[in-house]
């Protein structure tokens, strides 16, 4: 069963440190993790952010641990990638993956209404839910 966490965030500051730190955990401990964006410019601005961030470093990808993509389906899913983060404003609805990292975006009244429309989605389809503090 799919375990969706969600982190809430109310800065575009706070966003970046979450996917910045939930990428660097996925990294140093090995373990594969997919980047869903829903274009772009979205792929553009998180591959900068990691070739940039820390300063003092960046951390390594395209690689087989820190993947970026606009769509699941661009990725090979024999086998499915474990674990995603899905920044984009619809749901990612596979059972098949062990980990879905969402964000509960209150950056805006839109954003913020589209993440409740996922947590929705999910529930729905009976996926764990946990929302971090």
């Amino acid at each position: 069963m799919t375990k969706v966490i969600f982190y809430p965030v109310r800065t575009t500051s706070a966003k970046l440190t979450k996917l910045l730190e939930i990428a660097t955990t996925h990294f140093h401990k090995a373990e594969p993790l997919l980047f869903l964006v829903p274009d772009e410019a979205a792929w553009e601005f998180l591959n900068n952010l990691f070739w940039s961030t820390p300063p003092e470093s960046f951390l390594p990808h395209p690689c087989r641990l820190i993947q970026i993509r606009h769509t699941l389906s661009s990725y090979p899913l024999e086998p499915p990638p474990g674990t995603v983060f899905n920044l984009c404003p619809t749901p990612v609805l596979h059972e098949n993956l062990k980990i879905l990292y969402e964000l509960e975006d209150s950056t805006s009244a839109e954003k913020l209404k589209a993440s409740q429309q996922r947590y929705h989605a999910y529930r729905e389809r009976s996926f764990q839910i946990i929302v971090e503090t």
